[in-house]
């Protein structure tokens, strides 16, 4: 089998698209705005994670061949990629405790439905254009290292219309054909049938983007399920404008640089780089750019390169006729429960106090002991026993070497912190809503410096903002900020 006569071209427009949105949307990611933006392409292009992680699969796949496997891409993550945020340092964390996907992307992971694995779907739709049964079922392999449920149906979708688009120039099919394989229980699924809704009804952009946040808003800016209807915002209304499908995916906010990257992508392989260059009327950016969280691999200089060693695999592929595919609609597969790579014991005791306490409070009446798997407790609108305004927590952690590390305690309301009977953070209230990502959460603890090898006592007393269930997160935090997974927890040292 051949690949067909324009898939260069399409497969290079996508890459294009993808450089170009990721720099307009970089500087905005994050943005929850309405964003006016000028109608203008950037001169060159920058670093984003969203092409970075594709280069680390293509150096991956060229490598180990295009059977590779979910273990093969966890080894990949291990070896190339020190990215510590949300997601990708909950995975990482991860793969260094020895878990294997698809747990690597469950297991103490509050950011399941993060946009860190629907931005790196074009790699699979490229390698097997027209194939999408193909595509999804890569997708679904590369999005578990570190991703389940919505997230995962995020990349099978774009990554079946990525596949699709080779083929097939009219959007709304593309998208109806995509969404064929995503079940319809998904809430990624229903708001992208919203999107498609309002644009059908007429609605402005504007007024699409607020509906959609009003069904679906998550006060996460990288969750995927309001990103992903963005996406598709853009493209529905820059209305076959290559630039105005980057510029409308990015004027809705939020994830920004992945809204946009994706949307420029998608459009990019429906046009082509030959339409999108002679359109332009401007010299088009094609440089690669890599960041510094990608590491020990040989990346592409430029968007050239990288179509034509992706074309290569691509070629084998063709003669590839038992890879393994994913069925109309694709359900994930049940999930044995996890087993713990460890447990944090803690004792905990209630206070009827709504104050933080003046001084460590003494645990020898605190009879509780519960275990935790990894580092989220999920605490009832009742707190044990009683309705405290306040808990505190207490256990020990074990660090094998001398060395600096911060402990999180991630908390919507009032939260103090000792260690080894020394206060080391206070805070009245929370600033942020709930999200324990070590780099942007809502607390931000002083980095304990040159700390001895050895057990320390961790003491935290929490005061609830309202009497309404509320998550709390115990994070170990290298200076590097990434969680630490070598250090040990015990009630009694």
């Amino acid at each position: 089998m051949t690949l067909r006569a324009d898939y260069k071209d399409k497969m290079l427009g996508c890459w294009i698209g993808k450089s170009i949105g990721g720099t307009i949307g970089g500087p905005l990611e994050g943005n929850t705005n309405f964003l006016d933006l000028p109608y203008e392409y950037p001169k060159v292009n920058i670093d984003n994670d969203d092409l970075d992680l594709q280069l680390v699969w293509l150096h991956q796949l060229e490598q180990r061949g295009l059977r590779i496997t979910a273990d093969d891409m966890g080894d990949a993550w291990l070896n190339h990629v020190k990215f510590p945020f949300d997601e990708y340092g909950v995975a990482m964390a991860n793969l260094r405790m020895g878990l294997k996907p698809p747990a690597t992307g469950i297991f103490n992971n509050w950011f399941t439905n993060g946009m860190g694995s629907p931005i790196r779907s074009e790699i699979w739709g490229c390698l097997f254009p027209g194939r999408p049964e193909v595509a999804g079922y890569y997708a679904y392999l590369d999005a578990q290292v570190d991703h389940w449920d919505e997230s995962v149906w995020g990349e099978v979708l774009f990554a079946c219309m990525e596949s699709i688009a080779f083929e097939e120039s009219d959007l709304h099919k593309i998208i109806d054909q995509g969404l064929a394989y995503i079940p319809d229980h998904s809430v990624m699924k229903q708001a992208v049938i919203l999107a498609v809704k309002l644009h059908a009804d007429g609605k402005s952009l504007r007024e699409a983007r607020e509906k959609i946040l009003a069904d679906y808003q998550h006060h996460n800016f990288t969750d995927c399920v309001q990103n992903i209807a963005f996406t598709i915002l853009g493209l529905l209304y820059g209305d076959g404008d290559f630039l105005k499908c980057i510029l409308d995916a990015s004027a809705c906010g939020y994830d920004v640089d992945c809204t946009a990257a994706t949307a420029g992508s998608i459009i990019g392989i429906i046009q082509g780089a030959e339409y999108i260059f002679a359109n332009a009327k401007v010299d088009i950016a094609t440089n690669v750019v890599t960041s510094k969280g990608v590491v020990d691999f040989d990346a592409p200089k430029d968007v050239y390169e990288l179509t034509d060693r992706v074309m290569k695999l691509a070629q084998q592929a063709q003669d590839m006729t038992d890879l393994p595919s994913i069925s109309k609609p694709f359900n994930l597969p049940a999930i044995e429960p996890i087993q713990s790579p460890y447990q944090v014991p803690v004792k905990y005791k209630t206070v009827n106090d709504s104050s933080l306490l003046a001084d460590e409070p003494s645990m020898n009446d605190a009879n509780e002991h519960v275990f935790t798997d990894g580092a989220f407790f999920n605490l009832p609108a009742i707190w044990p026993n009683t309705q405290p305004d306040s808990l505190v927590f207490q256990t020990q952690i074990h660090l094998p070497e001398d060395r600096n590390f911060r402990v999180l305690p991630v908390w919507d309301g009032g939260v103090k912190l000792w260690l080894d009977g020394n206060l080391v953070y206070e805070q009245t209230h929370s600033k942020r809503r709930f999200n324990p990502a070590i780099h942007r959460c809502s607390v931000q603890t002083p980095m304990i410096e040159n700390a001895k090898a050895g057990w320390h006592r961790v003491t935290i007393q929490l005061v609830r903002p309202t009497r309404v269930p509320h998550e709390f997160a115990f994070i170990v935090a290298d200076d590097k900020k990434h969680w630490m997974v070598d250090v040990k927890y015990s009630v009694e040292a």
